[in-house]
């Protein structure tokens, strides 16, 4: 958790305060090299990362009614083969499946009002998602004559992401002076 301070008014007329924005965040990572035989190696990997974090946005003249609260999580698995033809001739081929979801939400839904000074009520973004997959094929020659070295390959990465957002059901009001 951390302490954000804000400078605004709130709807009721309360100048500045202090605002106890919670947060977590949780990591794993998991890596694994084999020696398959003397020209290939195989190295795997898991990644994984969750965090949850409230009270953005909030700094300033924004008041924790205005702010956000963010959840976000990743995942992926890679795997590489190096095979070593030759000492002048390198082949590799890495694999990587990842996921990643997110979802950002206002912390109020009430009217939303702006002035110069301060912004209290909901926000114009009430709620987004975002939802992605990728995959990754990479494909590497690498090729040393002399003192030169070549390094052909692709590198093919897909992705697929969905997104959906929801503005303020209330709408928002925005005055340009106090």
């Amino acid at each position: 958790s951390a302490i954000v301070p804000y400078t605004g008014y709130t709807a009721d007329g309360v100048v500045g305060g202090r605002y106890e924005a919670l947060s977590q965040d949780d990591n794993a990572f998991f890596r694994a090299d084999f020696n398959l035989d003397p020209a290939n190696t195989l190295m795997l990997r898991l990644s994984y990362d969750g965090r949850s974090t409230g009270g953005i946005n909030v700094g300033g003249v924004s008041t924790p009614e205005w702010g956000f609260r963010l959840d976000e999580s990743d995942v992926q698995l890679g795997a590489a083969l190096t095979t070593v033809v030759n000492p002048s001739l390198i082949v590799e081929t890495r694999v990587l499946f990842g996921g990643s979801s997110l979802l950002q939400q206002a912390n109020a839904e009430t009217s939303g009002v702006e002035h110069p000074s301060a912004q209290f009520g909901g926000n114009n973004l009430s709620r987004q998602e975002r939802d992605a997959t990728t995959f990754q094929l990479v494909q590497n020659l690498t090729w040393v004559e002399g003192k030169h070295t070549t390094k052909f390959g692709y590198d093919v990465t897909p992705s697929r992401t969905k997104v959906k957002a929801r503005f303020n059901p209330n709408g928002n009001f925005i005055y340009r002076t106090d």
